[in-house]
């Protein structure tokens, strides 16, 4: 069973920034989840000229990390 919950975008963006302003953080920026075309293109062409070093996990699934929404599947319409 699927629990479906409507919610103001505008007004979860105000409460997330006011949350994030009163624990210290100065900036605080939301973004759609979007496909990074050109940054995923940089990530893999790095992760084939072995810069990773010794961060073996940044190489686990270039492509979800290269597009949130292959992340979080179920929440993409």
């Amino acid at each position: 069973m699927q629990i479906l919950v409507s919610v103001d975008p505008q007004g979860l963006s105000l409460k997330i920034k006011e949350q994030a302003r009163a624990a210290g953080f100065e900036k605080i920026g939301i973004v759609p989840a979007e496909a990074l075309q050109i940054e995923g293109g940089r990530l893999r062409k790095w992760l084939s000229q072995g810069y990773r070093g010794e961060m073996t996990w940044m190489s686990r699934d270039p492509d979800q990390r290269a597009d949130p929404r292959a992340f979080f599947p179920r929440l993409v319409q």
